[in-house]
């Protein structure tokens, strides 16, 4: 999954990829904290690097679950 998302996002299929990659990183919460944390900042840097491509709703809702695994 995590693979997936971080080829859709470099294919610049971003509204596909971030999603993706936040549900990733949700799902390695419980297996791997350090793993999601990771993975939720690299969302985080995923959908700030996109810019105006991704939607404010996915930026907010990546900040909000990078915040919670700190």
């Amino acid at each position: 999954d995590l693979v997936e998302a971080r080829i859709s996002f470099a294919s610049s299929r971003v509204d596909e990829a971030l999603p993706r990659l936040l549900a990733t990183a949700r799902h390695l919460v419980p297996l791997d904290v350090d793993l999601a944390r990771e993975t939720f900042l690299d969302t985080l840097s995923a959908a700030m690097f996109a810019g105006r491509l991704a939607s404010e709703a996915h930026v907010r809702e990546v900040a909000a679950a990078a915040r919670g695994t700190t």
